[in-house]
């Protein structure tokens, strides 16, 4: 009698840690894309231009896109990435693309900032909520980000390249 009381104590001891140690992987372990991370708030035919800002060590440079075939090659740089939720405190970072998404009627729909290739900051203008409107992310895949410079370097007839 003893050793069945015995017996179900450690397996239920077993159980529990064994449950919580999934629970805690799963948690820790839990990755979003960039579509799941704005939501609802942004169909890629309804972003009628968007501006990309490049700060880094040696100066800024401003480019605003009209051309729908350029803003889909920047919603594209987007689709496939992987995000962790994170809570930034302090990011080192030498590079920086500031990223603002504008609707058809030129409102802010959706803002990005990325901090070299390891982090991302969302702002989703169009949340219902206030705690949903800004969200940070460790990147957990590779991103390619020569796409985007080559947006500010290449300008054409329905974009306008700025350098400051």
């Amino acid at each position: 009698m003893k050793n069945r009381r015995y017996l179900l104590l450690i397996t239920g001891v077993v159980l529990i840690i064994l449950l919580s140690g999934f629970g805690l992987f799963t948690y820790f372990n839990e990755f979003v894309t960039f579509d799941e991370a704005i939501g609802k708030s942004l169909d890629s035919k309804s972003v009628s231009s968007v501006e990309i800002i490049r700060r880094n060590p040696t100066g800024e440079k401003i480019v605003n896109l009209t051309d729908p075939a350029q803003i889909q090659q920047v919603l594209e740089v987007f689709s496939d990435l992987k995000l962790k939720k994170s809570s930034l405190s302090e990011v080192r970072f030498d590079d920086s693309y500031w990223i603002t998404l504008k609707g058809n009627n030129q409102r802010r729909t959706v803002g990005i900032t990325l901090y070299d290739d390891l982090y991302l900051d969302l702002y989703n203008y169009g949340s219902s909520s206030p705690k949903n409107v800004h969200t940070s992310y460790l990147i957990a895949s590779d991103v390619d980000l020569n796409e985007l410079d080559k947006l500010l370097t290449k300008p054409t007839k329905k974009s306008g390249l700025v350098i400051k």
